[in-house]
């Protein structure tokens, strides 16, 4: 298949006649619901010459579902607007209820969208995917949105803010393409430039990144016709925006000097702040894939069908057709570089973001944030986000959110540090080629949400925020399949953060410490002592971190499977730090809060003054709260360091 023409319809898939009228219902608003329903017998029968249909008896399969001929297979829609997205499928029993079961989702969903000039175009706003990316009319695409967006009020009020970044030690100078050259910034100026985020996933030719060994030729004259794919785009793309400058850290970092390479980190937030605009590779896994290669029709639908539409209004009916794809038509950020922990926070803290990805390219600035998109095709692509007041990762809103932390006290504060820690578990989700780099790759989120709250670097402790300290003390290790944690000799931070463990994390849920607006803890915070690896470098590496905390601490033993104490079984789950089998015995329960239930950290001697952790426990349930609870006051709290 390799044009719209293709894609299937036959008389039985046409039987399936999407109509697009909604329903005003008093009290409930608009309502437009469909279903059509085909025995398994006719399916079997149809899938012989339809593929739609041959396409359900395949997601049975898919789904392992065992039919038998008083099964249906169902095709719905039930939506609240007359912009039709979806048309579910689901296989059921004759009752209609959904065979799938457990971890497969009922509901399999084929994406709508017209052709722009049929005349369903009108009732539809999602369009066919644009197959390319690269020729001079997509670029003079880009241009225009760039032209528009240096016009909007509210992005000329962001990029006037953003001009106290500070600006990188260097750029890559491409006025004249074939001499490009690296470009020492003098102190205080900034000119207008371009920032790559992109994939190097160990690929990265050694023969790219400057050294102090070429440094000084580079500033000469840099010939970039021998660079990976992905750079030569970069530079095309900021080429034909109008650009004289870009930024790609490969280039315009010495990456043999440490001193610099975390004087630059610390100053990330700033480069990606401060440039007009950051290009996102979003498609190219890694340096040599390049990113304005044409899109496939494969690669945008795999399987495409097409059926009738209508929409009757004032006795008139409008008749079309529209397309049912089998993938996603939007950008729902699965790309290679949404899965590169570094890129978070470019992406992130980028002023205007224009990313290329393998459905969509798409335009993002302050005045079209990422619900808003401008794409070139597809459909709108929405990010899943938390409420966009409580942001501490959007730049041009810093002086909005800490607004109505003044305005709303309490509540909004912990809201925003909820949203701090639901971007780490995140965050915590994605890789990095070097996990010593777990906290240099969020460091500049770090300094953003710093400065939201009108912290100081000294607050910040290893990924953890000292006002707010005792509730982000309470992560765990993720239990997600398939990804195994080992311990490692290596050191990534103390171990009472969660930048210590190189797996994803979650938090507790702070909602549940909660009392009256504040925060309830049992334990309390009273010194720490940070030592950084570099000490212009803050939010970056640590070499070690203490804390001194006051809480109720008791022993207990770990016999495998349950813990106990004075020979009675504590009524506690358990989520060590490290999977797996081997735990030590002899261990220490720490609480951290102890309200209506009980949360708290499991500890290890280490030496004779010092803990370590080694997991986190949970206790609910009213009885056995009632016993840890009683358990843990047997004792008075103490002081005690944890390293």
């Amino acid at each position: 298949m390799n044009t719209l023409e293709d894609a299937h319809t036959c008389s039985h898939c046409q039987d399936i006649k999407l109509d697009g009228t909604g329903i005003e219902l008093p009290g409930r608003g608009l309502l437009l619901r469909q279903l059509f329903q085909f025995d398994y017998i006719d399916v079997s029968a149809f899938a012989t010459v339809c593929l739609l249909f041959c396409w359900c008896l395949r997601l049975a399969i898919r789904d392992r579902l065992d039919l038998n001929p008083t099964h249906k297979v169902s095709f719905s829609v039930n939506t609240d607007s007359e912009d039709i997205a979806h048309l579910y499928v689901r296989w059921g029993d004759e009752s209609g209820q959904a065979l799938a079961t457990g971890d497969v989702d009922n509901d399999t969903p084929l994406y709508v969208f017209p052709n722009k000039d049929d005349p369903s175009a009108t009732h539809i706003s999602a369009r066919p995917i644009n197959m390319f990316k690269g020729r001079p009319e997509d670029l003079q695409r880009c241009r225009l949105y760039l032209k528009e967006c240096l016009g909007h009020p509210k992005c000329i009020n962001a990029a006037n803010t953003a001009r106290h970044c500070i600006a990188p030690k260097r750029l890559l100078d491409v006025q004249e393409y074939s001499n490009a050259r690296l470009h020492s910034i003098p102190p205080g100026d900034h000119p207008r430039y371009v920032a790559l985020s992109y994939c190097w996933r160990n690929k990265q030719p050694e023969q790219v990144k400057t050294k102090k060994a070429n440094l000084q030729s580079r500033h000469d004259v840099t010939n970039l016709s021998g660079f990976p794919q992905t750079i030569q785009d970069a530079v095309r793309v900021c080429c034909s925006l109008g650009f004289h400058y870009i930024w790609i850290d490969a280039l315009c970092i010495v990456q043999d000097d440490d001193e610099e390479k975390a004087s630059e980190i610390a100053n990330m937030a700033s480069i990606y702040r401060g440039a007009a605009l950051t290009i996102g590779a979003a498609s190219a896994a890694n340096s040599t894939d390049g990113f304005l290669q044409a899109r496939t029709f494969e690669q945008a639908y795999s399987k495409l069908f097409r059926i009738p539409y209508c929409y009757k209004q004032d006795n008139h009916i409008t008749r079309g057709w529209v397309f049912l794809s089998e993938l996603p038509i939007s950008d729902i950020y699965q790309e290679p570089l949404d899965d590169r922990g570094w890129a978070m926070q470019e992406d992130m803290l980028s002023l205007r973001l224009l990313r290329f990805g393998s459905k969509q390219t798409t335009w993002r600035c302050p005045t079209y944030p990422e619900s808003l998109n401008i794409c070139d095709g597809g459909s709108c692509p929405i990010r899943e986000n938390e409420d966009p007041d409580f942001d501490v990762h959007d730049p041009s809103r810093n002086a909005e959110v800490r607004s109505r932390m003044l305005e709303d006290g309490l509540l909004v504060l912990s809201n925003v540090y909820g949203s701090w820690q639901r971007n780490i578990e995140r965050y915590t989700l994605r890789k990095l080629s070097e996990a010593s780099d777990r906290l240099p790759a969020c460091a500049a989120l770090a300094d953003n949400c710093g400065e939201i709250m009108g912290l100081q670097s000294s607050d910040y402790l290893a990924g953890l925020w000292k006002p707010d300290l005792m509730v982000q003390l309470l992560w765990c290790r993720a239990k997600l399949p398939d990804v195994p944690v080992t311990d490692s000799p290596t050191y990534f931070g103390p171990t009472w953060s969660w930048a210590s463990l190189n797996a994803p994390v979650w938090f507790f849920e702070r909602y549940l410490t909660l009392s009256n607006l504040t925060v309830k803890t049992e334990a309390q915070y009273i010194d720490s002592q940070i030592k950084h690896k570099f000490e212009q470098s803050p939010y970056a590496e640590v070499e070690s971190g203490r804390l001194v905390l006051q809480g109720r601490l008791r022993q207990a033993h770990w016999l495998g499977f349950v813990l106990v104490a004075s020979s009675r079984i504590l009524p506690v789950d358990i989520t060590w730090d490290i999977a797996g089998d081997e735990h030590p015995d002899n261990v220490w329960c720490f609480e951290v809060v102890g309200s209506f239930l009980t949360v708290g950290l499991i500890l290890v001697k280490k030496g004779h003054e010092a803990f370590q952790r080694v997991g986190y426990f949970e206790c609910s349930g009213e009885k056995e709260h009632a016993l840890i609870q009683k358990w843990f006051r047997k004792n008075e709290p103490k002081i005690i360091s944890i390293e």
